[in-house]
């Protein structure tokens, strides 16, 4: 039978109850309300109305004499629902209730007081028990754990209830669980399970721990309490596990009758209303009237000053003094420590701690979480991270005083998991760079491979004036060249009556011809109009091929040529007799190459070099001095890029467009760990919260003036210097050279037809 004792008192002393006058100015009423319905009988009802009214007046008439206090007892008076099983507390700050509970009976309350708290916020519940308990005990802890509380954020939205036979023996009981649980789908009940049990049945169910578990062990008392540690060798590492068990000592004389109770609540209310009066004269005697009717507290804060006092009263008569009414019922709660436990001690070694107790006075009292990891994650314990230096993915960096630092994508990550889990962590270095590369996480980031080459180059100016046409072009001029000059002699000396004064050979026509491309013109001309109209159209053909070329130069001069950009797997292959290429080792590439069916992959694969890390400064150097490219990840590519820019002020790498594989980035951690989910469900919200974008955007340079090669084909507009016009100079010392050699030649020629017409010439005296 279940009873709320209620006691309020009344404040009286001709004004309005809002006005609220002080204890010290005003009589006092204190009005104890009996319900005559929770009695059996007339005389048992009668007597306790007796026993109340002498036991109240007595104490207060000792306790707090100082005050005039009329106490009024309400008999005949019906209180709804006063007779009913179990019934949540008063809020603290509204009252004091204890519930009148028989041994064995107290499951049902010990729920109510724990969603009161808030201490059990779930909003579903699987309900798991064994056949040895009755469906009225379990049908009232289901109600307990589902019924609406008032002003409660948290309310039951479903429960689901199994039951599993206790069986005589361990192997039938095992056997019943797991078919039970075989049927469990944790995605649609939910993750929060109450399973209440004896301790062999409790024992068989760890076997299967997940999410969130509160075991009820309702037999602990007669097993020994203290066998509840054994729990713990069942205990997986992440484990999320609470004990709630009876650890009432059946040793102690014990006394939870009504009127025990009521001499604790009565005793405690004079307690605090004495402390209240006692307050409020010192206070008066350190301030005015005035001053006092200012500061003094009002109604409320009155009422929460009392029923304050009255809880601390209750909890010092229940453990200081050893008061046996509170203590006729007493369960402990236990939680498990289980995450993190590896990484301290290497194994899974799990250890429960006291995290509160629950007596029918007081009600439940907790010291710590009952679900610490739920609450408090890894409650602060220190991790170790193996990381090695892979920028912008991680980077190791050594500050002023000689320490490490830690940083990119994946330790902005951590810091974040770091503070949302609570824990610290140590960075420990692997023996590879590449050995942690490669997981099969749920949650991951893509990175694709290009390959990195030297920035393209100007290309020899020394033959610049030959740009503006192709070789073909200059062909075709040379030729015209020497075909013209014939014909116009032959046109010339066959035309009638035309003499060939200064056009009398091919080679002085070929001449004139060539002045005449030149702009140059001659000393003759073409005498009959056949010759005449020849001239003319060559002389619109030079002023066409003239204008065209001065434009063509102008434009060459002014924006130089650019060799070649490797920008395609392709490029690089048609290349492959000028430059090499490579990866670093360790590379999940050289799979890809080797198993792929395009051809072009295999030729890159079997002419690849592979790179060592203390290779790393060799090979930049190959790739910058353009005999050499480096394929790695795209984003370590653009690292290297903007730090070279930031270093030497320029461009000196040019990076491919074409990227041929994707291979997933994501962080390591053992197989099967129950932290997998925990980190997942994490790393989600930081994708959805735009958090990994955002340091992504941070940590991996975007793309600037260095990114493309097709932005460095372009130049800005420059004057023209002496490397720009050296091939015409060159020209003309060959020109110079050509007419000295010549000069040499004609004056041998010279000679040698000197000395034979001396020969020929006949003796003359």
């Amino acid at each position: 039978m279940i009873c709320v004792l209620l006691l309020a008192w009344i404040l009286n002393s001709g004004n309005a109850f809002n006005d609220f006058p002080s204890l010290m100015s005003a009589n006092a009423s204190m009005a104890v309300v009996i319900d005559k319905g929770f009695f059996d009988s007339k005389h048992e009802y009668r007597t306790t109305v007796k026993t109340i009214h002498e036991f109240v007046t007595n104490v207060l008439r000792e306790e707090i004499h100082s005050i005039d206090l009329d106490v009024r007892i309400f008999r005949n008076t019906k209180i709804n629902n006063l007779r009913e099983r179990d019934c949540p507390r008063f809020p603290d700050s509204e009252g004091v209730s204890i519930p009148l509970i028989p041994a064995g009976k107290e499951l049902s309350q010990i729920f109510y007081d724990l969603r009161s708290h808030d201490i059990l916020d779930w909003n579903n519940v699987n309900l798991l028990h064994d056949d040895t308990f009755d469906r009225d005990t379990i049908s009232e802890v289901a109600t307990a754990i589902s019924t609406p509380l008032p002003n409660k954020k948290f309310n039951m939205v479903s429960r689901s209830l199994f039951v599993f036979k206790h069986a005589d023996s361990q192997r039938n009981r095992k056997y019943y669980i797991k078919e039970m649980l075989e049927d469990f789908h944790v995605d649609q009940l939910g993750k929060y399970f109450l399973v209440i049990a004896t301790i062999e049945a409790a024992f068989d169910v760890m076997e299967v721990p997940d999410s969130q578990w509160l075991y009820v062990i309702t037999d602990s008392v007669v097993r020994n309490a203290t066998n509840i540690t054994s729990f713990t060798e069942f205990l997986s590492e992440g484990a999320n596990v609470a004990f709630a068990y009876n650890s009432t000592d059946n040793d102690t004389h014990c006394d939870a009758k009504l009127m025990c109770h009521v001499q604790e609540l009565v005793s405690a209310l004079a307690n605090a209303l004495k402390l209240s009066l006692m307050i409020e004269i010192e206070l008066y005697n350190h301030v005015s009237d005035e001053e006092f009717e200012l500061i003094r507290l009002n109604k409320r804060e009155k009422r929460r000053e009392i029923l304050k006092n009255i809880q601390i009263k209750l909890v010092d008569d229940t453990f200081a003094s050893g008061g046996s009414c509170g203590k006729c019922l007493f369960w402990r709660f236990a939680s498990a420590i289980t995450w993190g436990n590896f990484f301290l001690h290497g194994k899974n070694i799990a250890h429960l701690i006291d995290s509160g107790t629950w007596i029918p006075s007081l009600g439940s009292n907790l010291t710590d979480a009952i679900f610490p990891h739920i609450s408090y994650g890894f409650r602060g314990i220190s991790m170790p991270v193996a990381s090695y230096h892979n920028p912008p993915w991680q980077t190791i960096s050594l500050n002023n005083a000689g320490e490490k630092e830690y940083g990119g994508l994946v330790f902005d990550v951590i810091k974040y998991l770091a503070t949302k889990l609570n824990f610290t962590y140590t960075v420990l270095s692997p023996m590879s760079n590449r050995t942690l590369k490669f997981t099969q996480n749920e949650t991951k980031s893509e990175v694709t491979y290009s390959f990195l080459t030297t920035k393209p180059g100007q290309l020899s100016r020394a033959l610049l004036f030959t740009a503006p046409f192709a070789k073909e072009t200059w062909a075709c001029l040379a030729a015209s060249i020497i075909i013209m000059g014939p014909i116009l002699y032959l046109i010339h000396k066959y035309s009638p009556g035309t003499k060939t004064v200064g056009l009398n050979s091919s080679w002085q026509c070929v001449w004139y011809i060539y002045g005449a491309l030149l702009q140059q013109g001659g000393m003759y001309l073409p005498r009959c109009d056949s010759a005449r109209l020849l001239v003319g159209v060559w002389w619109l053909v030079v002023m066409v091929v003239v204008a065209t070329y001065s434009g063509s130069l102008v434009a060459f001069l002014t924006f130089p040529n650019m060799d070649t950009a490797i920008l395609t797997v392709d490029d690089l292959i048609a290349h492959k007799g000028k430059v090499t290429w490579g990866f670093p080792n360790g590379s999940f590439l050289g799979e890809y190459l080797k198993n792929a069916e395009d051809e072009k992959y295999h030729i890159i694969w079997e002419r690849a070099e592979i790179h060592n890390a203390t290779q790393a400064a060799e090979v930049i150097e190959k790739v910058k001095a353009g005999k050499h490219v480096l394929i790695d990840w795209r984003s370590t590519l653009r690292f290297l890029m903007r730090n070279d820019l930031l270093l030497n002020g320029g461009c000196s790498f040019s990076l491919s467009t074409d990227e041929f594989m994707d291979e997933p980035i994501a962080m390591i951690i053992g197989q099967k760990s129950p932290y997998t989910k925990i980190i997942n469900a994490e790393l989600h919200r930081m994708h959805e919260s735009g958090l990994m974008n955002k340091w992504i955007t941070e940590q991996i340079p975007v793309k600037d003036k260095c990114s493309d090669g097709s932005v460095n084909q372009g130049v800005d507009e420059r004057k023209v210097n002496v490397s720009d016009m050296q091939g015409i100079f060159f020209v003309l010392f060959m020109g110079v050279a050509g007419s000295i050699f010549l000069l040499c030649c004609e004056f041998l020629w010279h000679g040698q037809q000197v000395k034979k017409r001396r020969k020929l010439q006949p003796f003359l005296s």
